[in-house]
């Protein structure tokens, strides 16, 4: 009896921890609500279409605990779209309270000199395979 009242305890902990995390959670998006990278892609082009601001796009993932860098177009080893003048990598992490702890998101960000968005694509990375 003691232990069905004790694993009942636990499991109310855990459930209410979950809970307030999620409502604690301020990110802008939540990378782990994404079923796959196309799913994450189609969500950004909604509010970050072609020609509109690269910046504002990375400040967004940024605001989402996403680490952004600027890669130097000439050292990216990509193929670059024509007026491309700068490469932006952004990184996301899932939670570790997600169905897949162990995975990221990679954006990368093709932009002109003015800023405006080339194109853009987002990657699943997972971390650890067995």
């Amino acid at each position: 009896m003691k232990n069905k009242i004790g694993l009942a305890a636990i499991v109310f902990i855990v459930i209410t921890e979950i809970f307030i995390m999620k409502l604690l959670d301020k990110r802008e998006i939540k990378f782990e609500d994404f079923k796959s990278s196309e799913e994450l892609q189609e969500y950004l082009e909604q509010d970050f279409p072609k020609n509109s601001s690269a910046s504002e796009l990375i400040s967004f993932l940024k605001k989402s605990e996403a680490k952004c860098t600027i890669i130097h177009k000439t050292k990216s080893g990509l193929t670059l779209p024509k007026d491309c003048e700068y490469v932006s990598q952004c990184e996301g992490s899932t939670g570790w309270l997600s169905l897949n702890p162990l995975e990221s998101y990679r954006i990368i960000i093709f932009s002109r000199k003015n800023q405006s968005i080339i194109s853009f694509s987002a990657e699943r990375i997972r971390k650890l395979t067995i």
